[in-house]
């Protein structure tokens, strides 16, 4: 400041010698002054970006080259990194705006509207593709049914199946005494041709018929939705949704964490202002803070005006 009183001093005593000089010095000074403020601002705020490259005058590097901010933009970037990392976007903070009352209720309306479409349009809706769902479902039935067959072989079915009738009959005679008579092998070759039918039946048909069965089974299923499947084992809307909340609630606290984690958030925005040109983070500054340094600016010629006041008094 005491330059600038100085530097409005000695232009001052330059207009003021003559008659005419003395009648305008109380203007001149209060003028040049934020002349001389405004410039100095607004040469302070350009040197923040200017020059942009090194400058070297026989071998050595001129002061204040390059700008204070591409001279430090790899420190300024760590520090931005950290500073959105470290308070700008926390893991509680994203915790408690995924958990905001307001948007866990709309993710869970999402949900229970999802959960309202017949299982058939869901799975199209998924696939995006009718045909592609259909053969799924087709693919589906196939192992299904393969793994019912399977372990149908794994079982002694005959062996099975003759102990269940010789229970049955046995069940049947009870205290019958005619029927007593009839020895046990009587009643196992009476057995015997039936199981060994039912056997014959499943080894030969067994697969065409399971599959028919879960065919139609499926087809009643597709058309209800996994509320009304839900319902009919018992839970209420209410219970579904409190599961969905208490499900969401406990993805959102495992989650974030880990997304946080893997994103790095710090090494991306230090990255990404690392990788700026000079000339594209000039203009990110000059976006964001514009108003401000304008602002600045104009607060020179204001400081230098009154300083030119100040002046006359001296």
């Amino acid at each position: 400041m005491l330059v600038l009183v100085q530097m409005m001093k000695m232009v001052s005593q330059n207009f003021c010698e003559s008659e005419e000089s003395n009648m305008n010095k109380y203007w001149l000074g209060p003028v040049i002054g934020a002349v001389i403020g405004y410039f100095t601002n607004y040469i302070a705020v350009k040197m923040l970006f200017h020059p942009r490259h090194e400058v070297k005058v026989f071998g050595h590097v001129l002061p204040f080259t390059p700008g204070a901010i591409p001279k430090e933009k790899n420190r300024i970037a760590k520090t931005i990194g950290k500073i959105v990392a470290d308070e700008l976007l926390t893991e509680q903070d994203l915790i408690d705006r995924c958990l905001n009352p307001e948007l866990e209720q709309k993710i869970i309306q999402k949900l229970m509207q999802r959960l309202d479409q017949t299982l058939e349009s869901y799975g199209i809706q998924i696939l995006k593709d009718e045909q592609k769902y259909h053969q799924l479902v087709q693919m589906t039935e196939e192992k299904v049914v393969d793994k019912i067959m399977a372990v149908i072989n794994e079982l002694d079915l005959e062996k099975i199946l003759m102990e269940q009738c010789m229970e049955v009959i046995d069940q049947k005679i009870g205290d019958n005494p005619m029927l007593r008579l009839m020895s046990g092998s009587v009643v196992a070759g009476l057995s015997a041709p039936l199981t060994q039918q039912i056997s014959t039946f499943l080894n030969g048909r067994g697969k065409e018929i399971i599959a028919e069965k879960l065919r139609l089974q499926w087809e009643e299923w597709e058309q209800d939705s996994p509320l009304e499947l839900a319902g009919q084992m018992g839970f209420s809307q209410d219970q579904l949704e409190h599961k969905l909340q208490e499900t969401y609630e406990s993805m959102v606290a495992q989650v974030i964490p880990l997304l946080l984690d893997k994103l790095n958030i710090q090494g991306i925005v230090e990255e990404k202002i690392a990788s700026m040109s000079n000339e594209e983070l000039e203009k990110l500054v000059l976006t964001a803070m514009k108003k401000e340094l304008s602002l600045i600016v104009n607060l020179g010629a204001v400081i230098g005006f009154v300083l030119g006041c100040v002046q006359l008094l001296i």
